[in-house]
């Protein structure tokens, strides 16, 4: 696979116009690298429980919580760090974090993120703090989601045709999560799981080429095809149904809801999803979370009700290749669910 990389340009380079890797040493040599060090800001090495990981979450300059990081308007999760987020030690250097881990997971300050419509059992909280991807009705138990449209496959994305076969006809609604964002989930309604909450193995990395590389250059244009370094996030439809995710299925309070499913997916090389073991909880809980980097999910529902989302959750741009939409407050109002008439 290493040596059937192209050594001329632009594939010589990776998305990130660094070297690419062509042997098995310097495979190593990187993996070793990345495992031992902690990630600067903007940075993508993947560090989690280690105490040394805190190194990168510092105020001081490249720091995750530095004056650059807080200012950067490309990453508004870090924005106003303490006015946001609960953190151990104001003071410290580190702002109190013991390691990335635990500022990764951080929660946000009492109050800022409100439960929308508590009392309404039909108004759906966002599950996370996500920038709209996709909607897509009619869900189909088999589709084709490696094609343009990345349509979704029931069958595939839940791992099991028996429950997917309750869904089909129903909508899907896809959001994502920044790596500098708040990374715990909420529960969309009140209500149990109807069991443990399972984890699909799936693929890292893996992207359609259809956004591998830009397929719309004109061939009698000087411009060649390039690598895509925002492959990752415009793969989301597809991804669903190959990366690792885990999945669940809630029985809301309110019968009428139906079953609702959720999908949450590790984007890239985002592997660690972890729900917690609960049982009864009520709309807005936290009920799990991701460790490190650019997360997605997927809230399904079954095709007895209709998902009418709020302005703010409908995607701006179907063709995926505009993701700069702000993101939906988690626990906000999603949308709401109505029972379709029998």
């Amino acid at each position: 696979m290493l040596t059937e990389v192209p050594t001329r340009p632009p594939y010589n380079k990776d998305p990130s116009l660094k070297p690419e890797i062509y042997d098995v040493p310097t495979l190593l040599n990187t993996i070793d690298a990345q495992i031992t060090q902690p990630p600067s800001y903007n940075d993508s090495v993947q560090i989690d429980e280690k105490r040394d990981s805190v190194d990168a979450v510092t105020t001081a300059d490249g720091g995750w919580i530095s004056t650059t990081a807080q200012d950067d308007p490309e990453n508004p999760g870090l924005k106003d760090f303490l006015k946001t987020y609960k953190v151990p030690d104001p003071s410290d250097i580190h702002y109190g974090f013991k390691t990335w881990d635990q500022f990764f997971t951080r929660h946000f300050n009492d109050g800022l993120r409100p439960v929308a419509d508590q009392g309404n059992s039909s108004a759906i909280a966002s599950v996370a703090e996500s920038t709209p991807f996709y909607i897509q009705t009619d869900l189909q138990l088999r589709d084709q989601f490696w094609a343009k449209d990345q349509h979704y496959s029931l069958s595939a994305m839940l791992g099991d045709p028996t429950m997917a076969a309750q869904f089909v006809g129903g909508t899907a609604y896809q959001a994502f999560l920044s790596a500098d964002s708040y990374h715990n989930w909420h529960a969309p309604v009140s209500g149990t799981y109807i069991a443990q909450p399972t984890t699909i193995g799936g693929t890292y990395y893996s992207e359609p080429l259809l956004w591998g590389f830009d397929p719309d250059i004109d061939p009698d244009s000087e411009q060649k095809p390039s690598p895509d370094a925002a492959a990752d996030a415009r793969s989301q439809g597809y991804i669903a149904n190959v990366a690792k995710r885990g999945v669940a299925y809630i029985k809301p309070d309110d019968t009428s809801l139906g079953l609702i499913a959720l999908v949450m997916i590790g984007m890239a090389e985002v592997s660690s999803i972890e729900f917690d073991d609960l049982g009864h909880f009520e709309k807005g809980d936290e009920i799990g979370r991701f460790h490190f980097g650019g997360s997605s999910h997927v809230v399904i529902f079954g095709h007895d009700v209709t998902f009418n989302p709020s302005s703010n959750a409908i995607p701006k741009d179907l063709t995926h290749h505009e993701l700069d939409q702000p993101a939906v407050p988690v626990c906000s109002k999603l949308g709401t669910l109505t029972p379709k008439s029998k």
